[in-house]
């Protein structure tokens, strides 16, 4: 081992998970001109001079809503699959969400489960219940960007659509795992 690798007591020095996404979070804060905020286990990158276009702001910072119509589950919260209709995303077909390397891998910034920003209203008519003007099926939730996991990243692709990614590359049942964590924080909007 290298003895950069070894505590003066000479221990092996180990990092977290969370020590791994918080470095990963702020170079790539960096890299897009933010300021990343750790607290407890969250981490929020909010922009280190306030963006001119929503273009500008790939991430935004809490307590940023976002809103995905989903079937529900018998316990009221979103029932995980893989559909677009479900709180998870398509892996298979012509319509997957996001790209799987053959060794079950899935990385940042390549696409993630989709969702509305700032108003239910922004979702697509076929998505939006009849209730709201639209044609679609299924209630509407909604999520504070504030309560994501570390291992996720919301990402306006183009307003008000965004996606919901994994923060660093990963396998695909972790971010599988980490979107399903969040069901309990989702709430009704419709």
């Amino acid at each position: 081992l290298p003895r950069s690798a070894l505590q003066p007591e000479g221990e092996l020095r180990t990092k977290s998970l969370a020590d791994l996404v918080a470095s990963w979070s702020k170079a790539l804060a960096k890299r897009h001109n933010r300021t990343v905020h750790q607290t407890s286990d969250k981490i929020h990158s909010v922009p280190s001079h306030p963006p001119t276009t929503p273009e500008q702001s790939p991430v935004h910072p809490p307590p940023q809503p976002f809103f995905r119509a989903m079937k529900p589950a018998p316990d009221g919260y979103p029932q995980p699959g893989r559909s677009s209709r479900e709180l998870g995303i398509r892996v298979e077909g012509p319509s997957h969400d996001l790209p799987v390397t053959p060794s079950g891998i899935v990385n940042p910034l390549t696409g993630g489960m989709s969702v509305a920003l700032d108003a239910a209203r922004n979702l697509p008519k076929s998505r939006l219940p009849k209730s709201l003007g639209g044609d679609g099926r299924d209630p509407v939730f909604m999520l504070i960007a504030a309560h994501l996991p570390l291992s996720l990243s919301l990402r306006e692709d183009h307003y008000p659509h965004a996606l919901l990614e994994p923060a660093i590359p990963c396998l695909l049942a972790d971010y599988e795992s980490a979107l399903t964590g969040t069901r309990v924080n989702w709430s009704r909007a419709s």
